[in-house]
């Protein structure tokens, strides 16, 4: 058995389908997927709501975070999808912990759109 390629998220009511996603998978030597240090602190900071309008033209939300690496900016803009880290998964043990912190922003938002919100017209000036 080999542990690899693993994630975790958050969900709430207003995002169902997860945000601050972080995705672990197993450390390289390219500039992209170099080892992040077991003992690194990983935040994903300032997660804030965004309503939008759909493919479907209907109003959606999303929440999107900055993530940091031990106080270190890694997102330029706010990440809707997901950010990965990469560790050397031969240093883990029974004794390992991933510390990460997810933080809400000002704007953050767990009620969920209500069924007026979701369907209301939406035209082109919105």
């Amino acid at each position: 058995m080999e542990l690899r390629d693993f994630s975790i998220q958050a969900h709430n009511d207003f995002d169902t389908v997860g945000f601050a996603q972080l995705r672990f998978s197993p450390a390289g030597r390219e500039y992209y997927n170099r080892e992040v240090d077991l003992n690194s602190l990983i935040t994903a900071d300032n997660c804030n709501s965004d309503i939008f309008k759909s493919i479907r033209k209907e109003w959606a939300g999303a929440i999107g975070c900055h993530f940091y690496v031990d106080g270190k900016k890694k997102t330029k803009d706010e990440e809707f999808n997901a950010y990965t880290i990469y560790y050397d998964f031969s240093k883990f043990n029974n004794d390992t912990v991933i510390h990460y912190d997810i933080l809400a922003g000002e704007n953050y938002r767990s009620e969920p759109l209500s069924s007026a919100q979701k369907t209301a017209v939406v035209s082109d000036d919105n």
